[in-house]
């Protein structure tokens, strides 16, 4: 829903809902790798959803033309774990 709202908004870049989530922590809390790595794709992944469904609902619509917007991995800075 958040990713929506920004696309709607006029971003042209949305960012996944990883901020500091790392897959050391992740560790640290028990997750398996796999579990720490899927959860990060997760994050990017509903983003991209979002930015598909945004584009595809602006080429069905009479909206104003938009760019398909860019998706950026969010990471947090080195050392916050």
């Amino acid at each position: 829903q958040v990713h929506m709202q920004y696309l709607e908004a006029g971003a042209d870049v949305i960012i996944s809902s990883s901020y500091q989530a790392t897959i050391p922590g992740f560790l640290a809390r028990g997750l398996l790798l796999e579990e720490a790595e899927g959860l990060l794709r997760t994050s990017v992944q509903l983003a991209r959803e979002a930015r598909d469904e945004f584009w595809k609902s602006t080429l069905r619509s009479s909206k104003p033309v938009y760019n398909r917007a860019l998706v950026a991995a969010s990471i947090g800075s080195y050392g916050a774990y």
